[in-house]
């Protein structure tokens, strides 16, 4: 069996949502006076449910749903997968990934109930740069429910950035109530 890991680095400066969620900072905690030998260990401060690559359940959006800490970690591993890769995104702002292109890209894969679909479009090739998150690919309503008409465990992806904020989609209370995990971004 191959292990595959696809989150993001979490680095001091990294790209982060717009507030109120903080930046990151990695920095060196001093030596305790309490302990003779030499200790290294860091302080991370700004990691919020959302930095980095983060998993989400329906309690993103209510706060009555099961948390991401209810979910049971055999239920995360060794779960069939199908990866869906569409044509490369550019650095164009926010490219579209519309459910036009996501069937011809599925081949001959078969997505059945309860698996684990994971889009990618290789721009997490792009996680440390400054336009990460401001040009990143959004889903449009109709993929989103694409993809939900497969009933999928988890749906993921590596955009950081699922819908447009100029122009909301409106994919976000179907999403949740399915009762799909959202996994994001992945590189």
């Amino acid at each position: 069996m191959e292990l595959i890991d696809i989150t993001g680095p979490i680095y001091t400066g990294m790209w982060t949502y717009e507030e109120p969620y903080p930046e990151v900072k990695i920095e060196p905690i001093p030596q305790p006076p309490w302990v003779e030998t030499a200790v290294f260990s860091s302080r991370i401060s700004g990691l919020s449910s959302q930095t980095g690559t983060y998993l989400e359940t329906a309690a993103h959006i209510n706060s009555k749903a099961l948390s991401v800490d209810s979910i049971k970690l055999q239920d995360l591993y060794l779960r069939d997968t199908v990866i869906i890769n569409l044509p490369k995104r550019t650095v164009v702002r926010q490219a579209i990934i519309t459910k036009e292109e996501l069937a011809p890209s599925l081949g001959n894969q078969v997505i059945e109930p309860g698996m684990a679909v994971i889009v990618g479009t290789g721009w997490g090739q792009y996680w440390q740069e400054d336009y990460y998150l401001a040009h990143a690919p959004y889903f449009t309503y109709e993929a989103i429910n694409w993809l939900l008409s497969w009933s999928p465990f988890l749906i993921g992806a590596d955009s950081p950035r699922w819908d447009n904020l100029a122009n909301p989609q409106g994919f976000w209370q179907e999403l949740f109530g399915s009762g799909s995990l959202v996994l994001a971004p992945v590189v």
